[in-house]
């Protein structure tokens, strides 16, 4: 008690020590106690300098930027290395942004490894908490590290940014430009509609190649060559990652493979990648002298200066605001050099997509409330907001060039060309399953409506000069419309015979005579009832003021062959006259007005390998399209390609693309006679895999025990396929369709050939073929055959049927062919067919059936095979597996005793060797072999499995009971 008491003393004596404080005293210590009075003085002006310091650094880690909402230039707020300015009416409310230092801690950590940040990381939140999207997007200044800053020349910095930070995705600002600041620092400037967590990436410095490169050069011919604008799709360049290897070090090229004989071009413009300060200073002097900032016109005069300096002669394939550029480009200079233009998803009339007005509904807000509103699924409105921010932030600037009504879209709508082919190209088929149909958004969005748009761009917008009242009565424009998605459309074969068909139309043909001597007979003709050698088919024109096409043969003898031909017959369907239908009945029709246009097939199967059984002699498909004409819209499949196999199977698809010229010159009054080309496979295709000589044992696979499903008892399958999903099984007494885990019998007759195509199954029965869509028959065909068949094969345009009758008959569109063995099937690949026999393979090219395989030893069966990474995979009765080249020339054996020897299937990554009681899985996506495999318990058996979205349905059967298994393959 005695301390407080002497405490609350010396509490009441202060008063008293400030009534005897007076300056001279103050001084009168200093000079008796000058050492205490220096340290006194110090340490307050130490404490003095920490608080400036403090207040300082958060001052400087903190700021707050507010837009009014009114008429005002910009506002615009500095935070260290960052800058944010606000355009004006960027909100049409008072609006206010907190800019934050994120500190260096752990969250810091996290993020700077996620996103490989380099320096400081900002948030910016909105003061209010509502998350909208700006009109006009805000301009983010970025200071860029002296060291790290190697040239005017150089790119290698992006700015980017994690928009939340509860799941953290990294996203990148594309367009940044790199420009000198008044203190002649650089400085990244990016555009961008939201707030978020914002920072800078350092890559390593690179010079952009941009302007006009030649990637593909070929030996010169009449033909023009090739030139590729792409939009914001780096695929459309068409370069084939998976086919890269050690002989082959640059890969194939999708447009190499569909014109093998032309050089191919790409203009290389910066679009989504960061624009050297080189590229900036340019593009500010021409925007001066056209008193507007547009890019797409920048480039348009960039790309026209290359044209008309350049001496070739061009046929140009542009792809989505690759489209506006190459229009601008051509319509608005004195371009001579360019004859024909295919234009894929261009926004013509603009996209609604790239109007942040429309994206502010939906952007920041709860999906789930969303969803009542408008009638849709939350993960609709997820993908809708996802889907369409993503495009606008990747075409950055370039936006205001393709908003609907633009200086630049105005312009375009009078500026078509008299003098140059076109081919519009549209896509109906968004890459999602949501119909917004019956929704509001709908009127939004006709760009994400089924039938209506891509996902991207609109079937009005992609074919709108077509339709267009000022130039639908022009007869240089031709428009088709394809039921795929903006990202995939180009890459489809159906879509790419059309473009061939359309580009190789019209090429002067210059004949060579051969050298003969005095002795040859050099016109014989055949006057019985099938074709010879040199002699002409005349195809049937729609124009009737057209003269009549001809193709020319040049049929070969194939006596001696390993095959005997039997007959011959002629084929009449062709691309280029579906071609010419379709503008002829426009043209007819011009005065009719024309809102969309669609085709009547369905996408295919992601995965078509597994509809590949051996049991059944079931063939292997290929991801192929079929398409008719039609004036009118019909609805499109659901099934949706996925991503990972999109790359998969272009090259294996596209090796026969060549064969459809047979026809191309029925598009056009001016037509010409022109040699039919055979597909022949290259062995320069082999991809040189290496097949490992035995497997590890690697559990590499879960079975999913909630997707196992008793099969009933009365229900024996002996084999299944998939089709978009569904399965349809096959035992003695018929099909059964199984889909949502219910069994449902569809037909009474044991199917002894199947096969699946365009989202479709065809049955073969008592010589009748029945097509199946979801389970239920939708056509039915009278087979005129007197044999049993075996195997089918079916594309777009031809079937093909494998007969019992006195050992194996092929039968064509065109003729019969006799072949070696008992038993076979047929696999698909592109528009021809192999057919895996048990002593032999042999293909057949659109004229003759040759062997290309045939084992060692006669005492090995050939079993059962697919086409994958552009090779033959065959099992053998001793268990082996061979990898073929697909011209037969090379071989891999594997050592037998450990593959299996049911069925091959394949994956965008694995083969994988299905067996009585494991899983061989062949990792091919590495170049590397790494074979695994997986044991099923021993008292199952398996019997048939397929691919099924992305897994594998396994068929069992255990004791007297079938089972139906999903099991996934672990990376």
């Amino acid at each position: 008690m005695s301390f407080f008491k002497s405490l609350l003393n010396k509490v009441k004596d202060i008063p008293k020590a400030f009534k005897k404080f007076s300056i001279k005293n103050l001084i009168q210590y200093f000079k008796t106690h000058r050492l205490m009075s220096i340290i006194y003085l110090s340490a307050v002006g130490a404490v003095v300098v920490i608080i400036i310091v403090l207040t300082l650094s958060m001052k400087d880690a903190e700021a707050e930027i507010e837009s009014t909402g009114e008429d005002q230039t910009q506002v615009k707020t500095d935070i260290k290395d960052l800058s944010i300015t606000i355009p004006e009416n960027a909100f049409p409310y008072p609006k206010k942004f907190r800019i934050e230092e994120i500190p260096r801690n752990a969250a810091y950590d996290n993020f700077k490894q996620l996103g490989n940040f380099y320096g400081d990381i900002y948030e910016l939140t909105p003061v209010d908490g509502r998350t909208d999207l700006a009109l006009e997007p805000m301009t983010y200044d970025y200071l860029i590290p002296g060291e790290f800053y190697f040239g005017k020349e150089f790119n290698n910095a992006e700015l980017i940014y994690i928009e939340d930070k509860e799941n953290p995705v990294v996203r990148v600002f594309s367009g940044g430009e790199i420009y000198e600041n008044s203190n002649s620092q650089p400085v990244l400037r990016a555009k961008g509609f939201h707030g978020s967590l914002i920072g800078l990436r350092i890559s390593n410095p690179v010079k952009p190649e941009l302007g006009l490169k030649e990637i593909i050069e070929k030996e010169d011919t009449l033909k023009p060559d090739l030139m590729l604008i792409p939009g914001i799709d780096s695929n459309f360049k068409g370069f084939l990652p998976n086919t890269i290897s050690n002989s082959n070090p640059q890969g194939n090229n999708l447009w190499e493979v569909t014109f093998p004989d032309r050089s191919i071009w790409v203009y290389q413009y910066p679009l989504t990648e960061t624009r050297t300060m080189d590229y900036v200073t340019e593009a500010k002097t021409f925007f001066n002298t056209i008193s507007m900032k547009s890019y797409v016109r920048f480039e348009a005069d960039k790309l026209a200066q290359k044209l008309l300096s350049s001496n070739k002669t061009f046929d140009i394939i542009a792809h989505g605001i690759g489209g506006i550029i190459a229009r601008y480009a051509v319509e608005n200079y004195p371009i001579t050099n360019v004859r024909k233009m295919v234009l894929v998803s261009v926004p013509n009339s603009g996209s609604n997509i790239v109007n942040p007005s429309f994206l502010n509904l939906i952007y920041g807000k709860d999906p789930e409330i969303l969803s009542k509103i408008y009638g849709l699924t939350s993960d609709t409105i997820r993908y809708l907001e996802r889907n369409n921010l993503s495009y606008l932030e990747k075409v950055n600037t370039f936006y205001i060039d393709i908003l609907p009504y633009s200086e630049t879209i105005n312009t375009l709508q009078t500026s078509i060309r008299e003098d140059i082919e076109y081919f519009f190209v549209a896509g109906s088929k968004p890459d999602f399953n949501a119909d917004l149909q019956d929704s509001q958004f709908a009127k939004f969005y006709p760009e994400n409506t089924l039938e209506k748009g891509d996902g991207i761009v609109s079937v009005y917008s992609a074919i709108a000069p077509a339709v267009d009242e000022a130039t639908n009565n022009m007869e240089n424009i031709t428009f088709k419309t394809f039921p795929f998605s903006f990202f995939d459309i180009f890459m489809q074969q159906q879509t790419l015979q059309y473009i061939f068909a359309f580009l190789e139309q019209g090429i002067e043909v210059v004949e060579v005579p051969e050298f003969k001597d005095d002795t040859f007979k050099e016109w014989l003709f055949d006057t019985g009832s099938t074709l010879t050698a040199n002699e002409d088919i005349r195809l049937p024109d729609t124009d009737q003021n057209s003269t009549e096409s001809s193709v020319d043969l040049n049929s070969t003898d194939t006596t001696g062959s390993a095959t005997e031909q039997i007959s011959d017959k002629s084929a009449t369907d062709s691309v280029d006259s579906d071609l010419e239908r379709w503008r002829n009945q426009f043209f007819n029709n011009n005065n009719q007005t024309v809102t969309s246009t669609t085709t009547e097939s369905e996408t295919s199967e992601s995965n078509t390998a597994s509809d590949n059984n051996n049991t059944s002699n079931h063939q292997d498909t290929d991801n192929t399209i079929s398409a008719s004409s039609s004036g009118t819209t019909s609805p499109a499949s659901e099934s949706a390609i996925a991503d990972n196999s999109r790359i998969d199977t272009i090259v294996s698809i596209l090796n026969d693309i060549n064969n459809t010229s047979n026809s191309t010159d029925t598009i056009s009054k001016n037509n010409h006679t022109g040699d039919l080309k055979t597909y022949q496979p290259d062995s320069s295709m082999w991809n040189g895999t290496e097949i490992p000589q035995k497997f590890s044992n690697i559990n590499n696979m879960i079975v999913y025990n909630y997707n196992q499903f008793k099969i009933p008892d009365d229900i024996e399958p002996y084999g299944m396929t998939s089709v978009n999903g569904s399965l349809y099984l096959f035992d003695n007494k018929g099909i059964v369709y199984f889909n949502n885990g219910i069994f449902n019998r569809i037909n009474d007759n044991q199917s002894f050939a199947y096969t699946t195509y365009s989202g479709s199954l065809f049955s073969v029965h008592d010589n009748i073929l029945t097509q199946y869509i979801n389970g239920e028959p939708v056509k039915m065909e009278y087979l005129m055959f007197d044999a049993p068949v075996l195997s089918i094969g079916i594309n777009d345009s031809v079937q093909y049927y494998l007969l019992h009758y006195n050992g194996l008959t092929l039968e064509t569109p065109f003729s019969s062919f006799k072949l070696d063995g008992h038993y076979g099937e047929i696999i698909m690949h592109g528009m021809y067919p192999y057919i895996i026999t048990d002593e032999a393979v042999y293909l057949f090219n659109g004229k003759e059936c040759h062997e290309i395989y045939r084992p060692y030893s006669n005492d090995i069966n050939l079993l059962t095979g697919i086409i994958a990474q552009d090779s033959l995979y065959v099992i053998a009765s001793d268990y082996s597996l061979r990898v073929i080249s697909l011209d037969g020339k090379k071989e891999l054996l594997l050592t037998s005793n450990n593959t299996g020897g049911i069925k091959v299937l394949k994956n965008p990554q694995q083969v994988i060797v299905v067996g009585k009681n494991k899983f061989n899985i062949i990792d091919y996506q590495y170049k590397q072999p790494k074979g695994t495999y997986f044991d099923i318990p021993d008292d199952e058996k398996i019997k048939d499995a397929v691919m099924s979205n992305g897994n594998m349905m396994v068929l069992t059967k255990k004791d007297a009971h079938y089972f139906l298994k999903k099991v996934a393959i672990l990376e």
